[in-house]
């Protein structure tokens, strides 16, 4: 009698960078899974699928030689169907830690009728933040595009999510009885239940938080070594270029109350992720600005853990999020951080942080304020942060070692 072995046939086509975002947190969380199961998982092959053309960080692609597992790169989405046709048994399992892969393919007209199937959804922001008011500045000085976004950040939230809501429901179809979704916080597991109530049931979510990934020291380049010696003081502000991210309101409100001028004249905000549409935008429209803002493209994971490291104040006024892990890193390098109180954010920072309203100015500016010249209060964030992250870490072992010895 032969016993056939399974194999978990694991997708990172949707965490390899692309034109607009060269990182995300989605696909931060999916490189992370494959390196969990990689370095944990050694009875079980692993066949890792990804586009041949596009390039993988060296962190991720060194465990790509390990002796249980198989690379099938791609060349396009529709070598997906010798894939499928070759590993679509009872005994095997597909994994996709990014959803959109699934959407993709019921567009090709492919299904896996035998296998088992995971697929994570991170989070409903499409859903809950189809739009705001200041979208279009992202977009600046591209005309066609910002005219669009103009359009869509005044247009009804109700038809903004219908074809949104139509692009889950065809992912959640996509799933057969047994399969299972993976998200990443009880607030995400939430608004998947209320949007979907007829397509998912509780028992079907499994939450798995991200692992955090910390780099105590760093390989940092000369360039941020010269730009933080040059720069002893200043706030960091990731991913720049995405309005949920709120970066134009945290703008507003550092010129609106003159925080530079009066205040912080030696502090820098250090902003990464920056397109040259925010560029233009920072020269046009806050020029008394300027010289105390540091535009950064997508720093390097070394790079990014020596600025967490190196900061004064972290900044994360996000508009929505499913998680939420950068306010984790960087209270791991212990810098105080401030955060909105929305969302999973709550969840996640569990009273470590400064909250606020992520659409007030005044709330942004009053917060930063005190963040910069209340040592008292940086002591205690800082203290608080050390028992969420012991809290979060134990927490996270438990979920990632349940659900590895289910996948394996």
């Amino acid at each position: 009698m032969i016993i056939n072995m399974k194999k978990i046939i694991f997708d990172l086509t949707e965490a390899q960078p692309y034109k607009k975002v060269k990182y995300h947190g989605g696909g931060n969380y999916a490189k992370e899974f494959f390196v969990k199961m990689a370095e944990e998982i050694k009875d079980t092959p692993i066949i890792v699928v990804f586009y041949k053309e596009i390039p993988f960080q060296d962190w991720v692609s060194k465990y790509f030689t390990g002796k249980n597992v198989e690379t099938r790169p791609l060349n396009s989405l529709k070598d997906y169907k010798d894939i499928i046709s070759q590993y679509d048994k009872p005994e095997n399992e597909f994994v996709f830690p990014l959803e959109a892969i699934a959407y993709k393919l019921m567009r090709l007209g492919l299904t896996i009728k035998k296998a088992k199937v995971t697929i994570t959804i991170h989070g409903l922001r499409t859903i809950e933040l189809p739009n705001d008011k200041y979208e279009y500045l992202y977009e600046y000085p591209n005309f066609p595009r910002v005219i669009l976004r103009y359009i869509k950040s005044v247009l009804p939230n109700k038809l903004l999510t219908l074809k949104t809501k139509q692009f889950y429901e065809t992912i959640l179809r996509f799933l057969k009885m047994g399969d299972q979704i993976l998200t990443d916080s009880e607030y995400s597991k939430t608004s998947i239940l209320l949007n979907f109530p007829s397509l998912v049931v509780p028992e079907q979510i499994q939450i798995v938080y991200p692992p955090i990934r910390v780099i105590k020291n760093p390989k940092v380049s000369p360039e941020i070594e010269r730009l933080v010696k040059r720069n002893p003081k200043y706030m960091l502000f990731i991913s720049g270029n995405r309005y949920e991210k709120n970066l134009v309101r945290v703008l507003e409100s550092l010129e609106l109350f003159n925080l530079f001028k009066y205040h912080f004249s030696d502090v820098k905000l250090v902003v990464t992720g920056v397109n040259t549409g925010l560029q233009k935008l920072l020269n046009s429209r806050y020029k008394n600005l300027k010289s105390n803002i540091i535009l950064l493209d997508y720093p390097s994971l070394e790079d990014l853990n020596f600025l967490f490291a190196k900061a004064t104040l972290f900044l994360y006024p996000s508009l929505n999020e499913g998680f939420g892990l950068p306010p984790l890193e960087a209270m791991s390098h212990g810098i105080p951080v401030i955060a909105s109180a929305t969302t999973s954010i709550p969840e996640v920072t569990q009273g470590a942080t400064l909250y606020i309203n992520p659409y007030s100015g005044d709330d942004i500016s009053n917060a930063i304020y005190r963040g910069l010249t209340d040592g008292e209060l940086r002591k205690r964030l800082i203290k608080a942060s050390h028992e969420v992250l012991r809290d979060i870490n134990i927490e996270t072992e438990t979920q990632w070692s349940y659900l590895l010895k289910r996948i394996r």
